[in-house]
């Protein structure tokens, strides 16, 4: 995969596992079971999450950019539903991985219920609840054992993407840059535990929580964007007493989150 570009006006930095002290429970509050995954825009002033068995997205608008703890409105009510804007054609039931890429249009979602990848794009960054999703393409994983995802991570250049589940990392590449009904599996990595992860931008780092282990692991690629070549350098273990907490995404400050499915929290790391 080629190096993905960030959009100009924002800056990620590289997450130090060696340098991360301290977790933090969020009580999303609102009565939900089981969050499985999400992401936050690269501006850091929205987190959209997911939660099993809801065919749509929360919403959270942060009052501080990147910080989980100031939240200014809850949008419970007010929701992205993909279910009814892509149709059941999608299969996009049960969404429990998300990612949003740098331009803050596009998203790409796995499925639970059909074992899908799904791209779809808005009309105007940041306008979640207000505009309806434009339907681009999506491609069966479940063939390829990722039944259950909720770690997906898409560079801005949207020439493949990964996923991992239950153990498993899958490297995906499109032969049409963003086009996901041309995406084939290229190799496959065990990690023990893995059940989410997040790359570095220019592929040569990638993060994976150990759900085993409770940690965030840091591996190093020597070859960038090839799996085959991770070597594991660092990791930090997270206190959640959570027995199952899925995916990963990292905050363009370079927080860690996780989601902790049996205690109904998300779990901030810094």
């Amino acid at each position: 995969m080629r190096r993905a570009t960030a959009a100009a006006s924002y800056t990620r930095t590289d997450l130090d596992v060696t340098a991360l002290t301290t977790d933090s429970i969020q009580d999303p509050g609102l009565g939900v079971s089981n969050p499985r995954g999400g992401a936050v825009t690269i501006d850091g002033s929205k987190f959209l999450w997911t939660v099993e068995a809801e065919d749509r997205a929360r919403i959270w608008d942060l009052a501080t950019a990147n910080d989980m703890t100031d939240v200014s409105g809850v949008q419970d009510e007010t929701t992205v539903n993909w279910q009814t804007a892509l149709g059941a054609s999608a299969n996009q039931e049960d969404p429990s991985g998300l990612m949003i890429l740098a331009d803050m249009k596009t998203f790409y979602l796995f499925s639970r219920k059909g074992d899908n990848v799904t791209k779809f794009v808005y009309s105007t960054a940041l306008d979640y609840d207000g505009t309806t999703p434009t339907y681009d393409s999506h491609v069966a994983v479940g063939g390829d054992g990722f039944t259950a995802s909720s770690g997906i991570w898409v560079p801005d250049d949207e020439t493949g993407f990964y996923i991992a589940y239950n153990g498993k990392i899958g490297e995906y590449a499109m032969s049409t840059a963003g086009d996901l009904s041309t995406a084939t599996l290229t190799r496959t990595q065990s990690i023990s535990g893995a059940y989410g992860i997040w790359f570095q931008d220019d592929l040569s780092v990638c993060w994976v929580n150990d759900v085993s282990s409770k940690q965030i692991e840091e591996y190093s690629l020597s070859t960038p964007g090839n799996i085959s070549t991770m070597s594991l350098s660092s990791s930090y273990t997270y206190t959640s007493t959570g027995a199952t907490c899925y995916g990963l995404s990292v905050t363009a400050d370079m927080q860690a989150l996780v989601f902790d499915g049996s205690n109904d929290e998300i779990v901030v790391i810094s």
